[in-house]
């Protein structure tokens, strides 16, 4: 894995100040063949929509906190184990959500 690997994924929507966002998860993963290291970079937030809004990326206080993950790994398995840490982070992110909309809806006291 000479290159890095870069996930994005949009997960959801949910309406903030009047506006549709939707809610994105990342992570890009670089394999340190020095160390023997695979370095994951774990992210996510919201973004309008809106094709006429200027694109930026917030990170509301209901989102997880961005990560950071180190694994010995040999190089050849790197870019598979990107896919796997992905996938866990991106339910986290999903239930994130899902636990704002249950939220904001009145299912949970918040």
């Amino acid at each position: 894995m000479h290159r890095p690997v870069y996930i994005l994924e949009a997960l959801g929507t949910c309406t903030e100040s009047d506006r549709e966002v939707e809610v994105c998860a990342s992570a890009e993963g670089q394999h340190d063949a020095n160390r023997g290291k695979l370095v994951v970079s774990l992210d996510c937030f919201v973004r309008p929509v809106g094709l006429t809004e200027k694109e930026t990326h917030r990170h509301p206080d209901w989102l997880p906190t961005p990560e950071r993950l180190e694994e010995g790994v040999p190089e050849e398995d790197a870019s598979a184990m990107v896919h796997d840490i992905f996938r866990g982070w991106a339910a986290r992110v999903r239930a994130a959500l899902a636990a704002e909309h249950a939220r904001r809806i009145g299912i949970v006291p918040g």
